[in-house]
């Protein structure tokens, strides 16, 4: 018997995905999508509680924060860890949860 690999992308990262506090290892190089809000950047991530794979887009405050830690150099994200922060926030008049990143300090031995 074969074993046929996943072909298709991880799906995005939603707040149902994640707990507040939850640890997210990124698992690739992250990358920019230009998408109805405009470029976004994205990183692939694995939740550590679960083992679930995501594609996180990541907004403005948790990019730069990346940034700022870590570099601009996207390479030198993988394996760099981020707290996972939940927020309700308002949004087009609708209360919805907001995922925010924090670089982590403790970090994943590759």
């Amino acid at each position: 018997m074969v074993q046929i690999p996943k072909r298709g992308k991880d799906p995005f990262l939603k707040a149902h995905h994640v707990e507040n506090g939850d640890l997210v290892v990124v698992t690739a190089p992250a990358y920019v999508l230009d998408g109805k809000f405009g470029e976004r950047t994205v990183v692939d991530v694995e939740v550590k509680r679960t083992g679930e794979r995501y594609r996180w887009s990541l907004n403005g405050t948790t990019s730069d924060r990346c940034r700022e830690a870590w570099s601009g150099d996207s390479g030198l994200w993988e394996n760099k860890v981020l707290k996972v922060q939940k927020v309700k926030d308002v949004i087009a008049g609708e209360e919805k949860s907001v995922l925010y990143g924090v670089p982590f300090k403790e970090q994943v031995l590759a």
